[in-house]
């Protein structure tokens, strides 16, 4: 299904488009992406995603990622640093 992405700085950022897609009858996925009202496909992610991911800790912050339906900016932060 085609989708779209939407690559937020911050947390609080973030959560706005979740709750204005999903209000109508949306549903969660995992690793940010929602489904709306009208079946279109959304991915909300984190735009520093990329910085985390580099020196050899992109599988820590991407085992962590597919944990979440709301993509939560510490907890990849942490599975970096970790």
């Amino acid at each position: 299904m085609p989708g779209s992405e939407c690559n937020r700085a911050k947390q609080n950022n973030r959560t706005r488009p979740f709750g204005a897609s999903l209000g109508d009858g949306g549903t969660y996925n995992v690793c940010g992406w929602l489904t709306d009202r009208f079946g279109l496909s959304w991915q909300i992610n984190y735009a520093g995603l990329p910085d985390l991911m580099t020196g050899g800790k992109g599988g820590k912050v991407m085992g962590a990622m597919m944990k979440m339906k709301k993509v939560d900016i510490q907890a990849l932060k942490d599975a970096a640093a970790g």
